[in-house]
């Protein structure tokens, strides 16, 4: 099949299809002429995994792990609800039961929180169900979000995936330690403003969010949680952290030009 087949069964952009594969997380897929590429029903399962751990919140490295089997799906699934703070399989005293998808605890009103917990207990629920990422009922599960969606939950956004490569350069200027953990945007921004007052340095959210973009000390700065460089190996239980890591956008030269321009003049 081709690329246009793969977007109609699995709701992906081809933007994001070209970018999982570029990123080795597919099957290499074959060559059939000079202009078109051929995917087999290995990439398309490839790729409805994906979308599901993605929508769930599991960043691309860990799913690469995963495929890669350097960590199994169920390691994978319990350290990150290890790290939310919310493991174990009992009731979360919010008096739901585990795994029922698009519900939300009482007061929750915005899709936001409600997509986190519903996204929670789907994690759990596959957790304890499932073993193995190869006999994963990803078409049940994918049902699921499906239908939360429509009835107003808001999973992970991963309709720009692929801009990750090329806002993302190879290497951060800065990083550190947080306080506490980071759960939401509201607590990246406070942990960001802890830091520049730390360091003395001006800071000015441009974009809030999971990957927020500041100017810090007249520097653009597009920011990541993520585990630490050297231990990346180390399985996110034992480590029980993460970093933030700071890279430098693109157009922070020319930021920094015009801010001269206006001390001169």
């Amino acid at each position: 099949m081709r690329i246009k087949d793969l977007e109609e069964k699995t709701g992906l952009t081809k933007r994001n299809i070209n970018y999982y594969d570029n990123e080795g997380m597919l099957p290499r897929a074959r060559a059939t002429n000079r202009r078109y590429w051929h995917f087999s029903d290995e990439d398309l399962r490839r790729l409805k995994e994906i979308k599901l751990l993605r929508k769930l919140g599991i960043i691309p490295a860990d799913i690469k792990s995963i495929f890669r089997k350097q960590w199994t799906l169920r390691d994978c699934l319990d350290s990150y609800i290890t790290f939310l703070g919310r493991g174990g399989g009992e009731d979360d005293g919010d008096g739901r039961e585990d795994g029922n998808v698009g519900s939300s605890k009482p007061g929750f009103g915005s899709g936001y929180e409600s997509g986190a917990d519903a996204a929670f207990a789907l994690m759990k629920k596959i957790r304890d169900n499932e073993t193995d990422i190869g006999a994963l009922d990803v078409d049940c599960y994918l049902g699921e979000i499906s239908r939360a969606e429509e009835g107003g939950t808001m999973f992970a956004d991963i309709v720009k995936d692929f801009k990750a490569h090329r806002v993302m350069p190879g290497r951060a200027r800065k990083y550190f330690e947080p306080s506490d953990v980071i759960a939401d945007s509201f607590e990246f921004a406070k942990e960001l403003e802890q830091y520049a007052q730390e360091k003395g340095l001006s800071l000015t959210i441009v974009r809030l969010g999971m990957n927020p973009i500041i100017i810090l000390g007249g520097t653009k700065y597009i920011c990541r949680l993520e585990y630490p460089r050297a231990l990346f190996r180390v399985p996110v239980y034992i480590m029980g952290y993460r970093i933030v890591y700071l890279y430098e956008c693109e157009d922070s030269k020319s930021l920094r030009g015009e801010q001269r321009k206006q001390k001169t003049s």
